[in-house]
């Protein structure tokens, strides 16, 4: 009953919103790039990415004179022009578009996934001392207070996205993985969308001046490195194996998790590494 409440909220919205402003469909076909999903999987890369090899779409965070915060397209999706915008949890909003889009733009939306062995052992640069997420929980970046909304819930709303795709939008599911070995795939789904890729991925991935850094990392200090190759810290720590062997066990659907989204094999290579026989299907 909520979510629909909020859903005709935003409908109400959108229509006093048309009729104020007199918003039409642009007849230019305006396109909007949407990167959601899995937080710690590369949305935030991913983003820089994007800003800096199409610069057909305009990089929006909500702030005009640094991009420090990440924001919703729902902040965008109602104004003219070519957007690119990068939060995880627009997920959860990703029906929205297809229900609200009065300028009818082309919608492509990026989502991210990771395995989730290295999610349930993955840290946060503001937070180096605390895994970022669980089961059924996550962290604040910004004070480290838990919130709701975990890997299963991320997992069970992608999982309902794709298998019940909204109308007049393109998806494309992004792996951490992929995306951090080698980022050049992703020219190919941006110049399959009509826009206009301007330098290479890999190279652009590779410096040091990128427009987004999660979290005001900039303010504080924090740079960004360079992409690096995922190398899975459970592998090479006994304390983040111990803490994906008590996940697992505590909750089994993480396991069938892996299994949908493409990481089966890589699941019963851990669990036979580990002669951990109960995790096996």
């Amino acid at each position: 009953m909520k979510l629909m409440l909020k859903r005709w909220a935003w409908k109400i919205k959108c229509f006093w919103l048309r009729v104020v402003f007199n918003i039409k469909p642009s007849t230019a076909k305006d396109k909007q790039l949407i990167i959601c999903g899995l937080p710690r999987s590369g949305t935030s890369l991913l983003f820089n990415i994007v800003s800096g090899i199409c610069p057909e779409l305009e990089p929006y965070t909500g702030h005009k004179n640094h991009f420090s915060k990440e924001a919703s397209f729902l902040k965008v999706i109602l104004k003219k022009g070519d957007f690119v915008t990068k939060l995880p949890k627009d997920i959860f909003n990703v029906q929205k578009v297809s229900d609200n889009n009065p300028r009818k733009k082309k919608i492509l939306v990026f989502i991210c996934v990771r395995d989730v062995r290295d999610l349930l052992v993955s840290k946060h640069q503001m937070l180096p001392d605390k895994y970022y997420m669980g089961y059924d929980w996550k962290l604040d970046s910004s004070n480290g207070k838990l919130q709701s909304n975990g890997i299963k819930a991320f997992y069970d709303q992608i999982r309902k996205v794709l298998e019940n795709t909204p109308d007049n939008i393109t998806l494309q599911l992004i792996k951490y993985e992929e995306l951090t070995d080698d980022p050049s795939f992703i020219k190919d789904y941006l110049e399959n969308f009509e826009l206009k890729v301007t330098r290479s991925p890999a190279d652009y991935s590779k410096s040091k001046s990128l427009p987004y850094s999660s979290s005001d990392n900039i303010s504080k200090g924090h740079e960004y490195s360079g992409i690096t190759k995922h190398d899975s810290k459970w592998k090479i720590n006994k304390q983040d194996a111990d803490t994906v062997e008590q996940a697992l066990a505590m909750h089994p659907e993480l396991i069938e998790i892996n299994r949908y989204f493409g990481y089966e094999e890589a699941q019963l290579a851990w669990a036979n590494k580990h002669e951990c026989s109960s995790f096996l299907p």
